[in-house]
C-alpha cells in the first residue's frame, strides 16, 4: 500500500517537472542538490528518496514560476 502511494507521488513529481519544462539540472539547483541526485531519484521513481527530500522537491515544483525562473 505505501509503496503504491510513493510510486504515485514519484510519478507526479516527474510529470510535474516535465509539464513545467524544468530540467533536472534546474530542479537540482532550486533544491540545492546535485543533478545526479535528481537523475537517480527519477530513475528509481523516487522510491529511494527520503520523505524530507521528497517534500523539499515537491515544494519547489509547486512554487516554480517560469516567469520568475
Amino acid at each position: 500500500m505505501i509503496s503504491k502511494i510513493l510510486e504515485m507521488i514519484g510519478n507526479w513529481m516527474i510529470q510535474t517537472r516535465k509539464e513545467k519544462n524544468i530540467t533536472q539540472a534546474n530542479l537540482a539547483e532550486l533544491c540545492g542538490l546535485h543533478e545526479g541526485v535528481i537523475r537517480r531519484y527519477e530513475r528509481e521513481g523516487y522510491l529511494t528518496c527520503s520523505l524530507h527530500r521528497m517534500i523539499l522537491i515537491a515544494r519547489q515544483l509547486e512554487m516554480y514560476n517560469p516567469r520568475k525562473g
